[in-house]
């Protein structure tokens, strides 16, 4: 073993140079590795808290849009109801005016053909009266002549 070491050259520098570099080694540890561990573990810490509060936000949005889609088809149900009642309130309305304005056109009607039978009734007497009148003229003329 001796001549290995003696062919690699290896002295007591080399023990020094190691406890160097395990002494080094430790400062660096303390003073580089340890923090820039803790770096790294809190970064990972961020990103997987943000991944869940990330996830946390989508599944509230997702909640709130599932809400926001019930009140939204309740307010179309809803809209969709009083629509049909105005209109069928509508329709009744529109009945009713169509049947009172035919009665009152019925009305109306009845009314002239009731003044207009009146009339021809008067008519016809004075007519009657007249043709009476006009026919004793005529027979006297006749007669006269």
């Amino acid at each position: 073993m001796a001549e290995i070491i003696a062919n690699l050259e290896l002295n007591s520098t080399v023990f020094i140079q190691f406890f160097i570099f395990i002494v080094i080694f430790i400062a660096l540890k303390y003073v580089f590795f340890a923090p820039f561990q803790r770096l790294i573990e809190l970064r990972e810490k961020s990103t997987i808290g943000d991944l869940h509060e990330a996830q946390k936000l989508m599944d509230e949005a997702r909640e709130r849009m599932e809400k926001y889609q019930g009140l939204l088809h309740d307010a179309k149900v809803q809209a969709r109801a009083k629509f049909d009642e105005e209109l069928l309130i509508a329709k009744m309305q529109e009945t009713k005016i169509i049947i009172d304005a035919r009665e009152e056109a019925k009305s109306i009607t009845q009314k002239a053909i009731s003044e207009m039978e009146t009339e021809k009734t008067r008519l016809s007497g004075e007519l009657k009266a007249e043709v009476k009148v006009l026919a004793g003229q005529v027979a006297e003329r006749v007669l006269e002549s």
